[in-house]
């Protein structure tokens, strides 16, 4: 498929006024007119390529959803001799994309409107959540077959990495709404605490 570069550049630019905008103001507050300035685009073209806000809301799920799982797919294990290496991998490229500053605002963004749009809510946590967790599934149960891992339940145990690694930074950017609540070091830690107690359980 061939892109047009000043095109994705614009397309870029709105959806990153959007999520400003609907961050500050909610959905409802947030103004097409708004968005538009802080884009350096006319209305018009916010409508031609998302068609209304609630479809720029919505453009706004896939981008930040392909921000997650996009950089777990092309995570290649095949690449990794040891199982310690392959779940460092894993885990440095889940930390880094879920508490990337964008999907965090956006994950804030979600909750708050979740009962006014649950299709989106729903969206969103299949998309981001239950679809990133089924390929950190799929590349821990190949690691297992290799012999690198020794996992009986990959899902159970994609689950357990995460809540290893995201449970307490991600969840005290979300409460108190700043990206200043947890440093870089106590990620860091938080990071390689989860390894080794992802290793000693399934790795003799």
């Amino acid at each position: 498929m061939i892109t047009n570069p000043r095109v994705e550049a614009t397309r870029a630019r709105i959806l990153n006024a959007a999520l400003d905008a609907f961050v500050l103001d909610g959905y409802t507050g947030a103004s097409t007119d708004v968005i538009a300035a802080a884009a350096a685009a006319s209305k018009q073209t916010v409508y031609k390529y998302f068609g209304d806000k609630e479809g720029l809301f919505r453009a706004l799920i896939s981008d930040v959803v392909d921000r997650v799982h996009d950089s777990i797919v092309r995570l290649d294990i095949d690449a990794y001799e040891d199982g310690e290496a392959v779940v460092r991998a894993l885990a440095r490229l889940l930390t880094d994309s879920v508490l990337d500053r964008r999907v965090q605002r956006f994950r804030r963004l979600v909750i708050a409107e979740a009962a006014r749009f649950p299709d989106i809510g729903r969206a969103y946590y299949e998309g981001a959540f239950e679809h990133t967790l089924g390929r950190m599934a799929d590349l821990l149960a190949s690691a297992s077959e290799r012999g690198l891992l020794h996992i009986d339940e990959p899902r159970i145990a994609a689950n357990q990495l995460a809540g290893l690694l995201l449970w307490i930074p991600s969840n005290r950017i979300m409460m108190t709404g700043r990206f200043d609540a947890i440093s870089e070091a106590e990620v860091e830690s938080g990071l390689e605490s989860g390894v080794r107690v992802f290793l000693a359980a399934f790795r003799d």
